[in-house]
């Protein structure tokens, strides 16, 4: 970003990324090579550039470089519908959903030192350059606008990242829900046939162990069909019996604490009801 640059020329200048081949170098190398030849080559002759010129160059030509990178923690996964933009498509990590939380907390903190950075630079700038001129304050405006859409940017990804998180999270919770009213519904089921189980094996052992029977003179097999039955009457008797009781209980004990919240005198106890009464007897007016 250089001073003689007006927005529309800005958005037809390819990013440093862009803009550069790479040679076969290391990182690093490549990296610096790429904003040397950014604050080098300029539009005007270099003798005709001003020193704050020079400095504002470079501090364009780093952020620029930040803006052009893709975050050390940004994602791309099939699954999310909010990808960050193409220039960061080759440089994101593949992964998995079980360190996407994970990822993301880096990826808010990279976020949030970025936010720090862009609540600085104005005042970096205001300092470094004490006499600007004008081109000069349009120049630190415009520099300051970019790195601000730039923030922006990274904010709208690290929502939708973190609304992707909550919407697996609360899929994960309703299949966890699901599974537990299944495992709810075969408890119940074996409760059941437990219910039916006990009074049948009962009135079996009742009449197996039954003497007469080696001598073939034991009872019919509908006396123990009938004790069965009546057993199994018995059984599912009580448990009714013991279920209202329970619902019963239950709605008394909800209309207690009903009449103790709406009945703040309710809520003292014997001793605070004696301590009141002394006190009114004592001091009756």
């Amino acid at each position: 970003m250089h001073v003689s640059d007006t927005p529309s020329s800005l958005s037809k200048q390819p990013t440093l990324i862009q803009g550069i081949d790479l040679p076969d170098v290391p990182d690093e190398d490549w990296k610096c090579h790429a904003v040397r030849r950014s604050i080098v080559n300029s539009g005007e002759p270099l003798a005709n550039l001003k020193s704050s010129n020079v400095f504002l160059r470079c501090v364009a030509s780093l952020l620029e470089w930040q803006m052009s990178c893709a975050p050390q923690y940004a994602l791309i996964y099939p699954q999310f519908h909010g990808e960050l933009p193409m220039k960061y498509w080759h440089q994101s990590p593949f992964i998995g959903f079980h360190d996407v939380r994970e990822r993301w907390l880096d990826l808010r903190r990279e976020t949030d030192s970025r936010r720090t950075t862009l609540l600085s630079l104005p005042i970096f700038l205001a300092v470094n350059f004490r006499r600007p001129g004008d081109q000069l304050i349009e120049a630190c405006a415009r520099l300051v606008d970019a790195y601000e859409a730039y923030v922006k940017g990274l904010g709208i990804e690290e929502a939708a990242l973190k609304d992707y998180i909550e919407v697996q999270s609360s899929g994960s919770s309703t299949e966890m829900a699901r599974i537990s009213i299944q495992e709810s519904k075969r408890v119940i089921l074996l409760t059941f046939l437990a219910f039916v189980f006990l009074p049948i094996s009962l009135a079996s052992s009742i009449y197996g162990m039954n003497v007469q029977q080696i001598n073939q003179t034991g009872h019919h097999i509908g006396v123990f069909v009938a004790t069965a039955f009546l057993l199994l009457l018995t059984t599912f008797g009580l448990w009714l019996v013991s279920a209202a009781f329970v619902a019963v209980r239950a709605s008394l004990s909800d209309k207690y604490e009903e009449k103790q919240r709406n009945n703040p005198v309710q809520r003292l106890t014997l001793r605070d009801k004696i301590f009141l009464v002394g006190q009114s007897l004592r001091w009756p007016f």
